[in-house]
């Protein structure tokens, strides 16, 4: 009998097939765009396994797969587009068969469910579908994890009731279909806990809520457990909305396959007397059965992706299948006879498939490499007896210009001194290396010039008021100016480095002196610059010790009547920026401006409620719409159900409703008083004292830090934040107020999906807030 195919597949969905059942060690950074297709397409190929396991056993044998097959036909169905239909899952509850699995994925709950039909009752068994992040990445290998988590069975008379199905479908299709905010995972950013949907969902609407119910017209039973060791990654790249994790659907399939053909389907069975041994036979005839329907699928994978896939796919799934069949035949002679015999049965009706792949598979890869090794090979020409003419000249083609300019120096002088008698020597072409001294000895000449202007600017001009502000300007630039000139000039020479410290450090106690006239709240400040750092100085003039002897004088005048405080402190309770929004002339003006930003805040609040209500109305109209909705299925010509979700009516009403997003309000202020003061301050921060806070902070940076390594940049400045970009006027040059984390309007936070409640602004939102505050830490730059 022919065998059946699977639709063809593209080269990167056979390595997206591949990630999903062999996990390389090399996986994708995000998840899939093309998720429900891939899902598709590894639920067709197990049934594509379970037909040629069919068509190549015996009778006894085929009827199994046959009815494997006609479970993972229903699977299809009932979980298109990874959702549940209400009026297809009413019809497969009507026609539910005894020992035939119901097998279905409720997606936005991370919940498997198993439904069953055995004799007089019903039974629900449902499981997690996917461990949470946190779980996996500390697993060191695999989890370790018991089927079914929960198993509740019902009287089949209650089951068959048409209202209670009706609700069951219809609380199945909405849990399949809606996002529970309460049982998201959450993260916590800036202080605030939020919606983390990146990670899995908490299943305990399906697992506790539903099985409760169901507990309430039936009762709780404990069938026996099956252990599977489950492997999974958590792979997260740049770029990406949601981390690579594999299938949950993929779990499910093999969970709800597995618990079939252990669970004892053939009523003829049940003639062994030991119930014991019955249960213990069924469960190894199951796995061996299992084991080699996923044998035959990676088999079935080889076939199909041959040459289409790289080579270390190819080698990963023949290796994956190898042990795979080495494991079977170790385990068959230590098993009972019973199964030994269907084992070695199956071995005889596939093990040549099996040797086909794998040969075909190691001679593919054979042929690509010795492809590569002739492609790479590295071709030695035989060396010739003479060498050319070409090989006799030295080119220099890097030095000509060089050449051509020490051969015309001469001439060039020549005729310089033959025109023009009355040149004179500074007009002289030099020759190649005597600018060198004359560059070296200008950059120290400045030096001396620019530090002898420092003097001068000490001086003069400090007791005029009228100019304290042109005067802080103008010293700040001062130091800035000649720490950037003077940089390591002076690095070998500890005397020439003293003066250069002791002329910056006098330019710097003017700026303190005209700064502190301007903001006498400064003076309560410690200055960060201490008059016993200066003893090691190496001066050579007395002049110059007269100068250090004033600057410490004025240094330990200021470190006696300040306290430990500088402004560099973190924002917090006592801090310059907020005694200066409390105490300075300029307090009422940032009062203005601290109402003026909260009253917008208050009305962009009000346009999200606005927003949120009117968005809320479409949401609850649209599941309302989808409620009186009905999926349209059809039948081809060969008897295959099919559904067309682009015409479908009601699959369209989904996808508007899962698209429905509502971007969240983002307080422009902290919540804490102090630091909400100190970003209105930075927002009106008088020029003069930005200009003195930069250049004390170079000064220190430059002369009192060691060389430290490169920090992290800032997520956000606060002249780039968008909620407060509009009353700033100033540049973020030097030390400035800057988020260590991204704001939510700048990450996947931003936008939420319905349904979701609207929280009153707080510092921590609740379930499913829309509100959330911002946060702004001190950096320096």
């Amino acid at each position: 009998m022919q065998e059946t195919t699977s639709p063809r597949s593209s080269s990167m969905l056979y390595e997206s097939l591949i990630n999903h059942v062999a996990l390389p060690p090399c996986l994708p950074g995000k998840q899939e765009e093309n998720i429900i297709q891939i899902e598709h397409e590894l639920l067709v190929r197990l049934q594509d396994a379970a037909r040629v396991l069919q068509d190549q056993s015996n009778a006894g044998l085929g009827d199994i797969w046959d009815r494997v097959h006609y479970i993972l036909e229903i699977c299809k169905t009932a979980n298109a587009r990874r959702k549940l239909d209400k009026a297809r899952l009413l019809a497969e509850f009507r026609r539910l068969q005894r020992h035939r699995p119901l097998i279905l994925h409720v997606t936005e709950q991370n919940a498997g469910l198993l439904v069953w039909r055995q004799r007089c009752s019903c039974f629900s068994e449902n499981f997690e579908a996917a461990a949470s992040s946190e779980k996996v990445l500390a697993s060191e290998n695999a989890l370790s994890w018991d089927f079914p988590g929960e198993a509740v069975a019902i009287p089949y008379e209650k089951f068959d009731n048409t209202q209670f199905q009706r609700s069951l479908a219809g609380f199945l299709e909405q849990a399949s279909t809606e996002s529970v905010k309460r049982f998201t995972a959450r993260a916590t950013k800036a202080g605030s806990s939020t919606i983390e949907f990146r990670d899995t969902v908490n299943p305990a609407l399906v697992t506790q809520m539903f099985m409760t119910l169901l507990e309430a017209n039936g009762s709780r039973v404990f069938p026996p457990l099956l252990r599977k060791r489950i492997r999974d990654d958590v792979c997260w790249a740049a770029g990406g909305e949601k981390p690579w994790r594999r299938s949950a659907f993929w779990l499910i399939l093999r969970v709800g396959i597995e618990r079939y053909l252990c669970s004892g389907y053939d009523d003829g069975i049940t003639r062994i007397e030991n119930e014991t041994t019955l249960k213990t036979q069924n469960r190894e005839v199951g796995r061996v059965y299992y084991k080699f329907l996923l044998c035959v699928l990676i088999s079935r994978l080889i076939d199909d992706s041959l040459g289409q896939i790289a080579s270390e796919s190819l080698a990963l799934l023949r290796e994956k299948l190898t042990r795979r069949l080495s494991k079977l035949q170790m385990e068959q002679s230590e098993s009972l006879p019973h199964v030994q015999a269907i084992s070695e049965q199956l071995f005889a009706s596939v093990s040549a498939r099996f040797h086909r792949s794998i040969q075909a598979s190691v001679t593919h890869l054979e042929n690509t490499w010795s492809e590569v090794k002739i492609s790479t090979r590295r071709l030695i020409p035989n060396l010739p007896r003479r060498a050319t003419r070409q090989s006799c000249t030295l080119s220099l083609r890097k030095s000509a210009q060089y050449l051509e300019n020490v051969m015309s120096y001469h001439q060039q002088s020549i005729r310089f001194a033959k025109y023009n008698q009355q040149t004179k020597p500074s007009t002289m072409i030099e020759a190649p290396g005597e600018n060198h001294f004359r560059v070296f000895a200008e950059r120290y000449y400045r030096l001396s010039e620019l530090e002898a202007s420092n003097d001068k600017l000490c001086i003069a001009g400090s007791e005029n008021e009228s100019l304290q502000n042109h005067r802080c300007l103008q010293l700040a630039a001062r130091i800035e100016e000649y720490l950037e000139k003077v940089s390591c000039a002076y690095d070998n020479s500890p005397e020439q480095k003293s003066v250069m410290i002791l002329s910056t450090i006098r330019l710097w106690v003017a700026l303190d002196q005209c700064t502190t006239n301007l903001f006498n709240l400064l003076e309560d400040f410690h200055p960060g610059i201490t008059p016993d750092t200066l003893d090691i100085l190496q001066l050579p003039l007395f002049s110059d010790m007269v100068h250090l002897q004033n600057v410490q004088v004025y240094l330990r005048g200021r470190c006696d009547n300040a306290s430990s405080r500088t402004i560099f402190d973190a924002p917090a309770a006592g801090c310059f920026a907020e005694r200066y929004y409390d105490e300075s002339v300029d307090s009422r003006k940032l009062q203005d401006l601290h109402l003026q930003i909260e009253a917008k805040a208050r009305i962009d609040l009000q346009k999200k409620e606005t927003e949120w209500q009117r968005l809320s109305a479409e949401f609850e109209e649209l599941e309302r719409s989808i409620a009186r909705s009905n999926c349209v299925f059809k039948s081809n010509e060969f008897g295959a159900i099919t559904h067309d979700d682009k015409l479908c009516r009601k699959c369209y009403l989904q996808r508007c409703s899962r698209r429905m997003r509502i971007q969240i309000h983002e307080h422009p202020l902290p919540t804490k008083s102090p630091e909400a003061k100190a970003v209105i301050f930075e927002l009106a921060c008088p020029t003069s004292f930005k200009a003195y806070r930069n250049a004390t902070w170079r000064l220190l940076r430059t002369l009192g830090l060691p060389d430290q390594p490169h920090l992290p940049t800032p997520k956000l400045l606060l002249d780039d934040y968008s909620g407060l970009k509009r009353y700033g006027n100033r540049s973020s040059n030097g030390v400035c107020l800057a988020s260590t984390t991204k704001p939510f309007l700048k990450t996947h936070y931003k936008g939420m999906r319905f349904p979701l409640t609207l929280d009153a602004p707080q510092p921590f939102p609740l379930l499913g807030s829309l509100l959330v505050q911002a946060f702004l830490h001190r950096t320096r730059s």
